[in-house]
């Protein structure tokens, strides 16, 4: 007879993820999903405009992540 038994571990880890992976992760949802992302943004950011303003103003931004963002206030736009 095979004994059955149950335990629950806990174990206490950060784990760090990259705007790589965040940007893959983002990608790799269906559009149902991207747009539960978008939703959920919405819901948990209070300052989205000034945020979006010093991610505009950040020395990182490329030129191709610039026009990334544009191209979503672009669709957004369009309802």
């Amino acid at each position: 007879m095979k004994a059955r038994f149950k335990k629950e571990v806990t174990i206490d880890y950060q784990l760090e993820i990259t705007p790589q992976e965040i940007a893959q992760l983002f990608w790799s949802l269906p559009s149902d999903g991207q747009a539960q992302f978008f939703n959920e943004l919405a819901t948990i950011s209070d300052a989205l405009p000034m945020q979006l303003e010093y991610v505009r103003q950040d020395e990182a931004l490329t030129v191709e992540g610039k026009a990334a963002m544009q191209m979503i206030g672009q669709y957004g736009g369009n309802q």
